[in-house]
């Protein structure tokens, strides 16, 4: 709930540690605390087309590139959000501008 107090828009789109406690489980907390969930789905806001591409062990069906590539809004910048970063290059190819991902280094104490 802590989320709800946030004074900015929130985002959601799902990675592979979200389905430890149940997608199901994760998407009701988040929409009761008002955050967007965008699962292979895209909104557009203040001149940005979001794309949420859900990062899933087959619960969710990923969308093929062509798929994809309808989604791009030519008058917009195109920002896709992927939990892993990969397929950048497809993803420039079809039309996103920016690719949102999560790197995860592990710190080292020397």
């Amino acid at each position: 709930m802590a989320l709800s107090e946030v004074k900015a828009s929130i985002i959601f789109t799902s990675g592979n540690h979200d389905y430890y406690p149940g997608i199901n489980n994760v998407h009701r907390a988040l929409e009761k605390a008002g955050v967007s969930i965008l699962e292979n789905d895209s909104i557009e806001y203040k001149g940005l087309n979001i794309y949420g591409l859900s990062y899933s062990f087959g619960d969710i069906p990923y969308p093929s590139m062509e798929e994809l590539k309808d989604s791009i809004v030519d008058n917009l910048v195109n920002i896709i959000i992927f939990h892993v970063p990969y397929y950048w290059d497809e993803f420039s190819r079809i039309g996103f501008d920016i690719q949102l991902s999560l790197i995860l280094k592990k710190e080292v104490n020397l």
